[in-house]
């Protein structure tokens, strides 16, 4: 009987024999074509080692004289430094936004080299713009709204608070303020905010006790989130002509003094010289709180005396809303500037929260401290919280109810992933950072016055040469702008008396509030870090990357 061995040599004799006379033609022939093909794989994997390292070899030698176009931005592969490459010499610049703009072109070519390869290559000046964003956030990672401006209480002190300031993100758990109201104070100054409006109290101490808010608890919050709402009339006791004598109109038969206060059916009267004028509840509070009363009469008797006119500021509540039961030390409270749900345009919206969002607080990654610089005209947010990654090409709307692009003129920004705005020096700009195409979001003025303002990112700025104590004037690298890139041509050879791009103050976002910075606060100036310049290594290789 045969054994498994052999069964298995007679199969692979078969195997071998159909295999060879399918290959060759000859079942009998003694060599084995398989052989053959694994020879030649081996052989053909040699060689193209051997012509890879040879090319290898040859990239290693003589990379150094690898040719550059000129206006190329060079990145240097090991630290990340960025040059541009004109009139036959690499200069160093200060930050990649900077390069991008002296190159003047998004498409332009972008080489990624390595130390040893730009080691001889003739260095020129550095240049840039001080503080300009050393990364641009992608075009495909720009957002949009909501943005949500939050006082955030300190829990120790109750009189004290933080702003915090939140861009496309929604916070999950707040309640709509809507018609009811929140006693707040800004150092000596007192406001109700309802309807998603700021009504001031003028002569607040009268004014609360007249609306029956003695002992209302009230949030300490700061400017910076009441100029994000919508501001409405002051409410303070109207005054009326000839109050005090008789009115020439009498009110049920009988006769008044001016500023009488009646009620009927639910609505409010004051009695004026020669008629019964309609007026809110918050209005009849003030009327009689020098003592007077509020008197009930009939409807019928009310419309008798009335005549349609108004005697109070537009805005005003009709009722006295409810206050909500704020807890200082604890309560949130939200402005938030989002789409609005039917399509009409973005609105200003009041939330609550009875605990802080755990978005707001430090320990969330997201939240980027920032600090007011010498540029702000107003008080900034102290933290700005933006997705990872992401920024926002903003303009101050033209005004409240508005939707669409910006207002005509105004500067349009660049807010990078650090909470920073930047002013662009032209429209132009968007096109050479690679944003062409794309409109600015519009927001109110007073939300964008909140992130901290950065240098402008101007192509004259970017040519500004860095000299250890800051740019100086100096005769900066000349290139000519490409065929139809932006026009904006670089100084001149001669000695270039532009100010350094950090030392000019910008002008505040039109629609921004400009109130002062509340006192006690000082805003802290901010400071150029030190530039890393590209390093330069051994060697004279060159590897090219792809465009970047």
């Amino acid at each position: 009987m045969r054994t498994r061995r052999d069964q298995v040599q007679a199969y692979r004799f078969v195997t071998r024999r159909i295999v060879s006379a399918l290959l060759s033609g000859d079942p009998e022939t003694t060599n084995l074509p398989m052989r053959r093909l694994g020879m030649a794989v081996f052989g053909s994997v040699l060689t193209a080692a051997i012509v890879l390292g040879g090319v290898g070899a040859y990239g290693q030698l003589t990379g150094g004289a690898a040719p550059l176009d000129d206006q190329t931005l060079v990145i240097e592969r090991e630290t990340g430094a960025t040059y541009v490459f004109i009139e036959g010499k690499l200069h160093p610049t200060l930050n990649y936004t900077s390069a991008r703009l002296i190159v003047n072109d998004a498409s332009a070519q972008v080489r990624t080299m390595s130390q040893a390869s730009l080691r001889d290559r003739p260095r020129g000046v550095t240049v840039g713009i001080v503080g300009a964003p050393d990364a641009l956030p992608d075009r495909k990672s720009l957002t949009g709204l909501p943005w949500s401006v939050c006082d955030v209480p300190d829990p120790v002190d109750r009189q004290r608070s933080s702003t915090r300031l939140v861009i496309d993100r929604a916070l999950p758990g707040g309640t709509p303020l809507g018609d009811r109201a929140v006693l707040v104070s800004v150092n000596d100054q007192r406001y109700l905010v309802t309807n998603n409006t700021r009504l001031q109290l003028l002569d607040p101490s009268r004014t609360i006790t007249a609306l029956r808010m003695a002992g209302t608890e009230r949030l300490q919050v700061g400017q910076q989130l009441l100029n994000a709402v919508p501001a409405g009339p002051p409410l303070r006791r109207p005054s009326l002509p000839g109050e005090g004598e008789p009115s020439s109109r009498k009110v049920a038969g009988q006769s008044y003094d001016v500023g009488s206060v009646f009620k009927a059916a639910g609505r409010h009267y004051v009695l004026t010289r020669d008629a019964l004028v309609s007026i809110s509840e918050i209005t009849a509070l003030l009327l009689v709180s020098n003592g007077g009363r509020i008197t009930d009469i009939t409807p019928n008797q009310a419309s008798e005396a009335f005549e349609e006119r108004r005697i109070e500021e537009e805005g005003v509540p009709p009722t006295m809303p409810a206050l909500y039961p704020a807890q200082p030390g604890q309560t949130t409270l939200c402005a938030t500037y989002r789409k609005d749900s039917s399509g009409g345009p973005p609105t200003t919206t009041l939330e609550v929260f009875d605990r802080v969002p755990t978005e707001l607080t430090d320990s969330d990654p997201g939240l980027v401290p920032v600090r007011q610089t010498r540029r702000d005209a107003v008080r900034t947010a102290e933290a700005v919280l933006l997705p990872g990654g992401k920024g926002v090409i903003a303009q101050a709307s033209p005004g409240a109810g508005t939707s669409g692009s910006g207002a005509a003129g105004s500067t349009i920004y660049l807010i990078s992933p650090q909470g920073i705005r930047y002013p662009l020096g032209s429209a132009a700009t968007l096109d050479v950072l690679g944003y062409g195409g794309i409109t600015p979001l519009a927001v109110p003025g007073s939300l964008l016055a909140l992130i901290p303002t950065g240098p402008t990112l101007d192509r004259e700025d970017a040519f500004a040469v860095f000299a250890p104590d800051g740019p100086a004037p100096s005769a900066p690298p000349s290139a000519a702008p490409r065929s139809g890139s932006p026009s904006a041509a670089p100084p001149s050879g001669t000695p270039s008396a532009a100010p350094p791009s950090g030392s000019s103050s910008a002008a505040p976002p039109s629609g921004s509030s400009s109130a002062a910075p509340p006192s006690g606060s000082t805003p802290s100036s901010s400071t150029g870090g030190t530039p890393s310049s590209g390093g330069t290594g051994g060697g004279s290789t060159e590897s090219t990357g792809a465009d970047g």
